[in-house]
């Protein structure tokens, strides 16, 4: 907001989808869904926040636009499912995904940079559950999945087109899930599950004297337990879970430097493990209250990364730093990943003439979070939250 601009942003997109489904015999059911999105716009800014008249030593604004010249998104996914007896679920199906978009890059100092990124990918998947007793319920599913990305940059700081970037990979992911009611109002459970990220390309650097960054692909194993509890009259939900999951390659962004880019890099390991709990009351016929808490521990495992630091010397990094001033991250928890989330509301709603009176209180608390993948003293928050009240008569 410091420039003489006022950040303009406008964006235009329109989308469809259709939803088609055929009933046969046996309690067999197919389901097509189609769907296409496009959009195009631009954001102005000064992307720094950098101001010459201080704090610091910044000699010059840095208002930059980038926007989408054209994107075009199609999906279809085709899905067949059959009770076929009173113990057996399943499901198979296909899926297609096609993505166009061309991103524009205006820095006015050098000629606009323009990055065409494609990506198709497709999956067949299939799931299986089971009753094996009258109170526990086994679920199988498997999914193979093929993701091809492509990038085309011109760069206007360099004034040439750069080598085209190609990544593909595909991969097996799978989940294993158990079921169990003990009794009308309690049920717990147990997930095992494998998840996939297909390899990503970051292009935006090429405005700024640099080149395409890409990360290879992320592979993820997650436990989970919880359970689920209703009371008798039905007034009171309590759903609480404890889970573990170890993530390989992790795709995240450093940014910072002193040319102030956005690289993709790969992190080896990340371990981390929370709990979660949430409580529904319906206090009297007039007023609900929900109740939310949630604590992560995520940790860095990797001794070889490292990450430029602010490149205007005006933070303060804590982690060590190497022989290049880069971070030393190892130990880390991961950015933008808060210790305890808490959340409160209260609903009252009471009715008074033809209408009702309302009101209708929220509370959202965020705890320690660390900003960007290196600890410094200016890039963390904590104590964060949202405070809401409303009230009327409608």
């Amino acid at each position: 907001y410091n420039d003489d601009h006022n950040n303009p942003q406008e964006y235009d997109s329109w989308g469809s989808s259709l939803r088609l489904g055929w009933d046969f015999d046996n309690d067999m059911t197919l389901t097509s869904i189609t769907a296409f999105e496009t959009t195009d716009g631009s954001s102005l800014g000064d992307i720094d926040g950098g101001n010459p008249d201080g704090p610091g030593f910044i000699p010059f604004m840095s208002t930059t636009q980038d926007g989408l010249d054209d994107l075009e998104q199609i999906t279809q996914e085709l899905r067949l499912a059959q009770q076929a007896n009173d113990q057996l679920f399943y499901q198979v199906g296909l899926y297609y995904f096609d993505s166009d978009l061309t991103i524009r890059t205006s820095p006015f100092f050098v000629p606009d940079s323009i990055v065409r990124h494609q990506n198709e990918a497709w999956a067949v998947f299939g799931q299986v559950s089971y009753d094996t007793s009258e109170n526990t319920t086994l679920t199988v599913g498997l999914r193979y999945t093929d993701d091809d990305k492509s990038a085309d940059a011109f760069s206007g700081a360099f004034g040439s087109q750069l080598p085209t970037v190609e990544l593909s990979d595909d991969h097996l992911s799978w989940d294993l899930a158990l079921n169990h009611v003990t009794n009308d109002n309690l049920s717990i459970y147990g997930r095992i599950a494998s998840g996939f990220r297909a390899p990503t390309i970051q292009s935006r650097d090429v405005a700024f004297f640099g080149v395409p960054t890409t990360a290879p692909s992320e592979t993820i194993l997650s436990y989970e337990t919880g359970f689920k509890l209703t009371s008798d009259n039905g007034r009171l939900r309590w759903n609480g879970a404890i889970y573990y999951y170890d993530v390989s390659d992790q795709q995240v962004t450093a940014v910072g430097g002193a040319s102030n880019s956005v690289q993709l890099v790969s992190i080896d390991e990340v371990n981390a493990w929370g709990i979660e709990t949430d409580i529904e009351w319906l206090a009297t016929d007039f007023l609900r209250l929900t109740a939310g808490v949630g604590y992560t521990d995520t940790e860095i495992n990797d001794p070889s990364l490292r990450v430029p630091v602010c490149g205007s010397g005006q933070c303060t990094p804590v982690d060590p730093l190497d022989d290049n001033g880069f971070a030393i991250v190892d130990g880390n928890t991961l950015p933008q990943a808060p210790d305890w989330t808490i959340n409160f509301t209260a609903d009252y709603n009471r009715p008074v003439g033809n209408g009702e009176l309302f009101v209708f209180a929220d509370y959202a608390y965020q705890g320690d979070t660390r900003i960007l993948l290196y600890d410094a003293v200016e890039f963390n928050s904590d104590g964060t939250f949202d405070l809401g009240l409303r009230a009327g008569y409608r």
